[in-house]
């Protein structure tokens, strides 16, 4: 089953300057962290002022959740720097950030009423939105003007024919303004880049089989005949196969690309014709025993951890299907479950997700080996028995 997007990258100077990231990456993480809850261990840094570059339902949400997200970070982090009775050693950058978290955490504790709360954070720069065209021709508005009226209520700013030129950068490299069209700078300490999808139609150079009709995957029946879509959210025939053996969804088909509403949708209306293709091969695998076999195949769990140096760790994982399948330059989401991690003086030792590589698989084990250098929470996290016996490591 597919259903994924390629994400539009802005082609600007320093578009890859620490303090800018894709929305869609702020907004998985603040959700898949848990970042924004007291007992989060995670460490989702966003500064003010903050720029949400595009004007579709993504930037609209995207900059609510950064005005929201905001005060409860410099909250938690105020408290946690309270509990310590050995304060870290920051760097002098570090520093900066913590003295204006603490600060701002402070006055934001002292504030009385909502409406107090937020002309502090429009003080502090706010959240701005900044499209490219007319407010009037944003996606955001021509499909659901509601939620730009909200996100106006709560405070969020929308600049419109402002199009981005490039990212200005501080002392230390990080984010400093965003320069915009007309010799205009807007200050930025975060810039959150919602500029569109494209659809992800990368399988079809890397596999032989799939074909592509258009930007689009190519679509078949339930024999597999090549068939036409419709380009409408609710078609006649939800022609979700690319192969028999294939589903795909979202922005990669053509009824049902262009918002999530629509992605939801195809799910919907698609699963019917995954049941169908199920139920044709049902009569070659047991169910149970196809249930166990996958069970043993794809659920992966960690069986060892090993010390190789004071900062470097090796994690051993049973995930036999992935071995099977290794190529060197792969990598491995590591996490543990939220709902099983342990909780330590009210904080829950639930880990963000790490990227690693896979240093070397053992087929006949069914093991790989994944490197984690210690270089913040999660990461130290690994060594550590409350990493390994809390949870199955997601991979």
């Amino acid at each position: 089953m597919l259903f994924r997007s390629r994400l539009t990258v802005i082609d600007m100077p320093n578009k890859l300057a620490p303090g800018v990231r894709q929305a869609s990456d702020f907004l998985m993480a603040l959700q898949l962290t848990g970042a924004a809850k007291a007992d989060s261990l995670a460490n989702l840094e966003l500064q003010m002022p903050v720029v949400v570059i595009g004007g579709g339902l993504t930037a609209i949400d995207t900059a609510t959740e950064a005005l929201a997200y905001y005060p409860v970070q410099v909250e938690k982090f105020l408290q946690r720097h309270e509990q310590l009775a050995t304060k870290p050693l920051y760097t002098p950058q570090q520093q900066e950030v913590a003295d204006t978290f603490i600060a701002h955490a402070k006055a934001l504790r002292a504030a009385k009423t909502v409406q107090e709360r937020l002309a502090l954070l429009n003080s502090w720069g706010g959240v701005t939105m900044a499209y490219r065209k007319s407010l009037a021709e944003a996606p955001s508005y021509t499909l659901n003007h509601e939620e730009v009226e909200l996100a106006l209520q709560e405070g969020i700013r929308i600049l419109d024919n402002a199009t981005p030129e490039a990212v200005e950068v501080d002392a230390y490299g990080h984010a400093s303004a965003l320069k915009i069209s007309g010799g205009r700078s807007l200050p930025a300490r975060s810039i959150l880049v919602a500029a569109g999808t494209q659809p992800n139609t990368v399988l079809a150079r890397e596999s032989d089989g799939i074909e592509l009709d258009g930007k689009y995957f190519r679509a078949v029946d339930a024999d597999g005949n090549t068939v036409k879509p419709e380009k409408l959210s609710k078609p006649e025939h939800a022609y979700v196969l690319m192969d028999q053996a294939v589903s795909f969804f979202g922005d990669l088909h053509p009824s049902f690309a262009g918002n999530v509403v629509k992605a939801m949708g195809s799910a919907k209306q698609g699963y019917p014709v995954i049941t169908a293709q199920l139920a044709k091969a049902a009569a070659k695998a047991e169910p149970r025993a196809l249930q166990a076999q996958l069970k043993q195949e794809l659920a992966a769990h960690v069986v060892a951890v090993n010390r190789l140096t004071p900062t470097i760790i090796e994690i051993v994982v049973h995930a036999p299907q992935a071995v099977a399948k290794f190529e060197p330059g792969q990598f491995y989401r590591l996490q543990n479950f939220e709902s099983l991690a342990a909780v330590k003086q009210n904080t829950r030792m639930a880990m963000e997700g790490l990227a690693l590589t896979g240093a070397s698989v053992d087929k006949a084990k069914g093991e790989i080996s994944l490197i984690v250098l210690e270089m913040g929470g999660s990461s130290s996290l690994c060594a550590h028995q409350i990493g390994r016996a809390s949870c199955r490591e997601r991979v």
